[in-house]
């Protein structure tokens, strides 16, 4: 074949060519024409297989016009290839037979031909044939030629193919990069078609691309290439409801002959030389987002990079649609948060329905242009309408909307708008009315009208004024949710400084990270300077509960509840806490505490108002015996008291007097008795009049310092009171002997007793201490000590004495309460404080009841009574006559005409009312004289009689001279001569 030179020059000039990165048809070229200057070969190819697509492409053909007659498509049959391989050394036919090459090769003239398959590692790279017109075949030594050539071309070959394949790669893998940079922009999807517009068709590794979105639950065509998307905007109702149902059903993408589809989508897809596509589903975590359609004109199947990047290009695509969708929704989101927050801050800045609705029209501008509002509470006939802030404000009745639902959104589309919206401005006849609920509970309704003619209502547009509604619904309630709101809008650190929670994170060295308002402060109250580290060093400065609470959340890594509290400005509060072990590198413990000092607050006052309303309960049953009793007991002591004294006063008594004033003393001491426990059951309001604390405290002091010489007890006695009390002196002379006297005799027969008296003032009140240092008060006993009768000295004291000293205190509006010391016992009460301007009055009562001679008459049902008040006013020079009842009284008025008339309240099932009724009938001037006496000063029906005519109060059992001081006090002037 090469017979003037050796062949391995031309193998060599083959390799150098290579070397120099000359392309494989440069290459080529050269060797074949190297081939037909010394041999007789008159044609030579070489095709090259595509491994990956499985298809041929010719590499070069020689001479060039046999390329052009060849028309660059290969025509290598698979028939043709399985021959090649049953000869790997080359095949050497004649151009006999009826297959398309050798009828070409004929035509070309050529008779003898040789083929072999290029073969790199038993994979086929490519096909290399020569032939000649000459009627002698290849002989061997050209043929060994021709296979080492074929070797080399193997080689080159491959190279070659794989360098298509990479660069086919690339060029998919920038078309993909291009497209992930315009969408990953935020460009919407519909842009990738215009970039493929604008790319040759030969870099495109499809011949059609359609995408579908998902409206609504619906597939609508959305994009197309190449042409445009309106062929496939109108599918029929047949052939969208087969889309969506085979979109639907896909578990992944699959390929499908264009013969196989609907005949309309089949035919539209064959106008555009489709054969076979891709159907694949666009998804995201929130459901379907569209479908995506690719299509090749060539009958085969995609090849692995074909099927790579269009799942490559979907993938991209469906991020894109998911990023629009989100930020379509956070759009919407965010003009849901501007719309509800115009609408909170309407509702939240007006009180009443009326300015609300005028303010609603600029909420409801952002969404509805030029709008008129309208509201209806459920219930109401009309609608009232305005067309802004300053607008006058229209009646519209419900009758002029048909079918209105009780609940849920209605749009109407008027022909004639009704009145009061025309004479409000409203143009459009669209006009939407939504239902607006609070907490599940229909409100009423809103009415949003346009004044620009064209608007229209849509779903979104009343959805947004739905949205309107249902915050000012509740807002019309609770101007506050305006409030709830803008906490929405918050991020999450905003959130966490707003919450009413003390937050605090910790690290490892127990060291404050971040903390709220409130954890702020509560991390002030432990380490303001911020210089503690570790558990140890934080637990001297926490109360008990929390530094126990802190340490087993540290060392144990459990969760730990409980509340504790601090002392701050003199005041306790409380908190509840918990303390969460955090499983982290750099964090410790997460803190978060309620402030429940007002929870605490409520539930003791709740516990002191039961305690009250229990001691109140049990007082007025105490009060309702007592009062029965007291007016049973008193009249007859009365007159024990009274004949008493005037036994004791008349000759006849002179041998038993000692016996009379033992009488005397011990009614006088059963009046007391009764008297505390009225006063106990029924605290009046005493008689206030500004007075020296120091003289009262001294007065005891004074009163009972001989006998606290005599027990051996050291006392003390500080009175830092220097303002006037407010009171009245005697019943609180009388709380301070009660603490004394319990004092005393807590420290019976004790060493080393001591007790002592001090007063000082906090603000408006004086504060006063009685202490000892006793055995103090038995902690099951403290909570009684209080109740009438309750006494913890057996056999001793009618256990009064606390009781009626509450009740004195309590009725001067302080309080008395027991304090406890260690080592001590401390009962201290408080007393309001006079002006600064108020001075103690000075008594200037005689007290001896020097009176003129008067006209008495005495008007009670018991006659020991009539009689001993007759026989003690007659022995003080009065008149006195009787009357045991209310006819009797009124005759003695009428005929007599008395100066005083001492009336008893209760008479025989009548009360001193029907008295004075009868006395003012008679003569309204004697009503001024009546001076009632009664044995319960504080029963209602008394206290309501004296103050309702202005009249004095004696009360039973009285003495000799109380009864005297009360006609001398109370009798007027007259003429001595009368």
């Amino acid at each position: 074949m090469v017979r003037d030179r050796p062949a391995t020059d031309l193998l060599l000039s083959l390799a150098r060519l290579a070397i120099e990165r000359r392309t494989l048809a440069e290459v080529f070229g050269s060797f074949a024409s190297r081939l037909v200057e010394g041999a007789a070969v008159d044609y030579a190819s070489l095709l090259a297989r595509d491994t990956e697509a499985n298809t041929w492409r010719v590499v070069a053909i020689y001479p060039e016009e046999r390329a052009r007659d060849v028309g660059g498509v290969p025509r290598v049959q698979e028939a043709d290839v399985e021959t090649l391989r049953r000869h790997p050394e080359g095949l050497l036919y004649r151009t006999e037979g009826d297959s398309p090459v050798l009828e070409l090769f004929r035509s070309f003239g050529l008779q003898w031909g040789w083929s072999s398959l290029l073969t790199l590692e038993e994979e086929v790279v490519g096909l290399f044939t020569v032939a000649r017109t000459a009627s002698e075949p290849f002989n061997d030594e050209e043929q060994e030629f021709l296979r080492a050539a074929a070797r080399f071309l193997s080689h080159a070959l491959r190279e070659e193919v794989r360098l298509a394949i990479a660069q086919r790669w690339a060029s998919r893998s920038r078309l993909l990069n291009d497209v992930s940079i315009l969408l990953g922009g935020g460009a919407p999807v519909e842009t990738l078609f215009v970039e493929l517009a604008g790319r040759g068709q030969e870099e495109l590794p499809f011949d059609l691309l359609l995408l579908f979105r998902a409206v609504e639950g619906q597939l609508r065509a959305s994009g197309a290439h190449p042409g445009t998307v309106r062929p496939w905007s109108h599918l029929s109702r047949q052939e969208a409801a087969w889309l969506e149902r085979r979109v639907a059903a896909l578990r992944k993408p699959e390929i499908a002959a264009t013969e196989e589809l609907p005949e309309g989508i089949a035919r539209r897809l064959l106008g555009q030389g489709v054969r076979r596509i891709w159907l694949g589903r666009l998804d995201d975590p929130e459901g379907t987002l569209g479908a995506l359609v690719v299509g090749w004109r060539s009958e085969r199947r995609p090849t692995p990079t074909d099927d790579w990047f269009v799942r490559t290009l979907a993938t991209l695509i469906a991020q894109a649609l998911g990023r629009e969708r989100a930020l379509a929704r956070a759009r919407l989101e965010a003009e849901q948060r501007e719309v509800l927050a115009r609408a909170a801050a309407v509702a939240a800045a007006h009180a009443s329905t009326e300015e609300t609705v005028r303010a609603l029209a600029g909420a409801v501008g952002r969404i509805v242009p030029r709008p008129v509002i309208g509201w209806a509470f459920v219930g109401e006939s009309s609608f009232r309408v305005a067309a802004g802030r300053n607008a006058p404000l229209g009646v519209l009745p419900r009758e002029a909307l048909p079918g209105l639902p009780l609940t849920g959104d209605i749009v109407f589309s008027f022909e004639r708008l009704p009145e009061p919206l025309a004479a409000a401005g409203a143009r459009s006849p669209s006009v939407a009315v939504v239902a607006a609920s609070s907490g599940g509970e229909l409100v009423g309704h809103l009415l949003a009208a346009s004044r620009a003619s064209g608007f229209r209502f849509d779903e979104r547009t009343v959805g947004l004024v739905s949205l309107v509604a249902n915050v000012v619904a509740p807002a019309l309630r609770n101007a506050r949710l305006a409030e709830d709101a803008d906490r929405l809008r918050r991020t999450m650190e905003v959130i966490l400084e707003s919450l009413s929670e003390a937050i605090l994170l910790l690290d490892k060295d127990v060291r404050l990270v971040w903390a709220n308002e409130g954890g702020r402060f509560i991390a002030d109250l432990v380490d303001p300077e911020r210089r503690l580290r570790g558990v140890v060093a934080h637990l001297p400065r926490l109360p008990k509960e929390a530094g126990e609470a802190l340490a087993t959340a540290l060392q144990q890594r459990q969760r730990a509840v409980g509340r504790t509290s601090w002392v701050i400005d003199g005041r306790r509060r409380w908190w509840d806490f918990e303390l969460v072990p955090l499983e982290h590198p750099e964090f410790s413990v997460v803190c978060v505490a309620s402030d429940v000092t007002a929870e605490v607050e409520a539930k003791e006052r709740e516990e002191r108002h039961r305690e009250e309303m229990e001691r109140a309960s049990r007082l007025a049953t105490i009060g309702e015996i007592v009062s029965g009793v007291a007016h049973e007991l008193n009249n007859p002591l009365t007159s024990v008291l009274g004949f008493a004294e005037l036994a004791a006063q008349s000759p006849a008594g002179a041998g038993v007097r000692e016996e009379l004033e033992l009488i005397r003393r011990e009614a006088l001491r059963a009046r007391n008795i009764v008297r505390d426990l009225l006063f106990i059951a029924r605290p009046g309001t005493p008689e206030r009049k500004p007075f020296d604390l120091r003289d009262v405290v001294d007065h005891v002091a004074r009163l009972r310092e001989a006998g606290w010489r005599q027990g051996g007890l050291t006392s003390e006695v500080d009175v830092g009171v220097a303002r006037p009390v407010m009171g009245s002196e005697g019943q609180v002379t009388q709380v301070v002997l009660n603490l004394v006297t319990n004092a005393e005799q807590a420290l019976e027969g004790r060493a080393g007793a001591r007790l002592w008296i001090r007063a000082w003032e906090e603000g408006d009140h004086a504060v006063v201490e009685v202490g000892d240092n006793g055995p103090g008060v038995p902690p099951e006993a403290r909570d009684r000590i209080f109740e009438p009768f309750f006494t913890t000295k057996s056999g001793r004291g009618t256990g009064l004495g606390l009781s009626l000293s509450r009740s004195i205190v309590e009725s001067h509006g302080g309080r008395i309460w027991l304090e406890n010391e260690a080592g001590a016992t401390c009962f201290r009460f408080t007393l309001p404080l006079a002006a600064s301007d108020a001075e103690p009055e000075e008594d200037t009562r005689d007290g001896r009841g020097n009176a003129r001679p008067c006209r008495v008459l005495v008007v009670d049902d018991e006659p020991g009574i009539r009689r001993m008040a007759e026989r003690l006013l007659a022995s003080a020079g009065h008149q006195v006559r009787c009357a045991a009842t209310v006819g009797e009284a009124v005759a003695a008025v009428r005929e007599w005409k008395p100066d005083a008339v001492l009336c008893d309240y209760r008479l025989q099932g009548e009360t001193a009312d029907a008295v004075l009724e009868e006395i003012r009938r008679v003569d309204p001037a004697y009503v001024g004289r009546v001076l009632l006496v009664t044995g319960a000063t504080s029963d209602r029906g008394v206290v309501e009689l004296a103050e309702r005519y202005g009249l004095p109060v004696l009360a039973k059992p009285f003495a000799h001279e109380e009864l005297l001081a009360a006609i001398a006090a109370f009798t007027p002037r007259v003429d001595p001569g009368r």
